[in-house]
Order: C-alpha cells, then structure tokens, then sequence
C-alpha cells in the first residue's frame, strides 16, 4: 500500500535525522569547513596513551574476574527479564549475551577457542555449520601475547547460536510491529485489522509477535538450566 510506505518512508528520513543530531550533540562527530573529526574518539585516544596498563599477569587476573560477573549477568537476566517486552525483555537479554562474544573478539588474541576437534557432544544442536564457520566465532592467535585465556569452542559456539537464533526471532517481532504501527498511523487499519493483515503477508516460517515469549524463554531455559552453558564457561574460566 502506498500509504503505508510512504509513512515508512518519512520514519526512516526521521530516525537518520535524529541519529545524526545525536552524534553530533554528544561530540561523536563535528565539521569545520570541509573536515570531519571525532572530539570523543579523539578524546578516548589521549586517555588511552595516558593509561598506566597493568602486567600482563594482573591484566589476565582482572579480565578472568570481569568475564565471570558477566556471565552471573547472563544468568540473572534470564531470570529477571519478561520475554513478553521484545525490546527491554528478549532484545535486552541478546544484547547481554551478545557481549561475551563482543568482549572476548576485543581483546586482540589474549583470548583463543580450545578443544575446536573434541567439541561436547551434548551441545551438537548449538554447533551448526553456519555458526563454526562464522566470522564472529574465529580468534586469530596473536605472538604478541604470552599465557593465553582459553574459552571452550563448545560453549562460545553455543552462546553465538543462541544470539543468532534470537536476533532472528527479535527481526520477525520487529518487523510486525514496524508494519502494524505504519498500517495503523497510516489511517489504513485499525490495530486488530492490521495484525491481522500483517500475519496473512509475512512468512509461517516466521516467528509471530505472539510466538516470540514461550519460544524464547524455551531456548533461554535450555542454554541456562539444562545446558548451563554459562554456567559451564565460568567453571572453565575459573581453573585458568
């Protein structure tokens, strides 16, 4: 419907105005005539050459004790968060998730995966092709680095399908949404006519706004308390 896309059309020119608005009020990025720069990143790069680091020993001591709270925060989120909320509930839980992945890529090959051949077998569903060969799961080694921090490939490959897998659902819940939202604003339906217009034109194959609970506190549930997958990667963690 034209309506309806048009109105999709105005929100994203909308939401790209604001975004750089934001940046540019919160110092990400300025002009000056035909330059560009970033006074926050500046800023962070001088702070960084000031920084006096650790040893590399009490270096590896603080990143082992910070991955474990991190990963009590994993834990206590799936107890505390409502799946019922797409965003404050299974998009925020992701993105908890989601940082362990994040943290330990950051680090520049002080982290690499052990026991790639000898994977645990009750975690096979989580070791998909399309997740062992992704991107976001190799640690290039690094010389540079001396005593190494190991994370179980078993493990990490299960936290990155977990992510993958509700990231995907969180799409479909956005997507409806998004699509209710601009039927409804738009004047085309009212909200109850507009979902069930929506569900007649997306994929079955999609996960539905009302699916997306009991499907995602299923998988939560799984990793968490049958699995203990962080459970198991803070024991890991912990004898190193």
């Amino acid at each position: 419907d034209a309506a309806v896309i048009d109105h999709l059309d105005n929100h994203k020119e909308q939401a790209l105005k604001s975004f750089e608005q934001a940046l540019f009020g919160c110092g990400w990025i300025t002009t000056g005539g035909v330059s560009a720069g970033s006074p926050n990143l500046e800023g962070i790069l001088k702070s960084l050459d000031a920084v006096q680091w650790r040893s590399p020993k009490k270096d590896r001591q603080k990143i082992l004790k910070f991955f474990n709270k991190e990963l009590d925060k994993v834990i206590r989120k799936s107890e505390e968060l409502d799946f019922d909320e797409l965003e404050d509930g299974v998009h925020e839980f992701r993105r908890t998730a989601r940082w362990i992945s994040i943290y330990a890529q950051s680090l520049g090959g002080l982290m690499e995966l052990t026991a790639k051949d000898t994977l645990a077998p009750d975690l096979v569903a989580y070791h998909g092709p399309e997740i062992v060969n992704a991107p976001y799961t190799k640690y290039p080694h690094d010389p540079r680095e001396g005593e190494t921090i190991g994370l179980d490939a078993s493990l990490i490959y299960a936290f990155n399908w977990l992510i993958s897998t509700i990231g995907d659902i969180k799409d479909d819940g956005q997507l409806e949404e998004a699509l209710v939202l601009a039927m409804v604003e738009s004047g085309h339906l009212n909200e109850q006519e507009a979902h069930a217009s929506v569900i007649s034109v997306l994929s079955a194959e999609r996960t539905s706004l009302a699916e997306i609970p009991e499907h995602v506190a299923a998988l939560v549930q799984e990793f968490i308390d049958v699995h203990q997958v962080p459970q198991r990667l803070k024991r890991s963690l912990g004898v190193q």
